[in-house]
């Protein structure tokens, strides 16, 4: 991995109550801000100052559907994936993992 880019993994995904952002390699450009968006492009969800390299946020208050992240830092593009939430969807504990990269700079 090279020093300015930061992967990240998404677990489980698809799922069902939650899920978990996690970001390996450098975390100097926290803090981050994580927003959900519809498939529309309305945004749902935003968390503010993350300054942790693990997110896990409730997506109780979500319907059954794909969602877009974005996930940005002070510097550097903002990294974006898929979300697929499935109502009853057995959660596997870290076997569904989506890995993304993004370079910060």
């Amino acid at each position: 991995m090279y020093s300015n880019e930061t992967a990240f993994v998404v677990y489980p995904n698809p799922f069902s109550t939650s899920t978990t952002l996690q970001i390996k390699g450098p975390f100097e450009n926290g803090p981050f801000e994580l927003n959900i968006y519809n498939i529309l492009g309305q945004e749902l969800k935003k968390i503010k100052n993350i300054s942790s390299s693990t997110i896990t946020f409730s997506t109780d208050n979500l319907p059954q559907g794909i969602y877009t992240f974005q996930l940005s830092g002070k510097t550097g593009a903002p990294a974006t994936g898929k979300l697929l939430k499935e109502q009853g969807f057995k959660e596997p504990s870290n076997e569904n993992r989506d890995l993304y990269f993004f370079t910060s700079g």
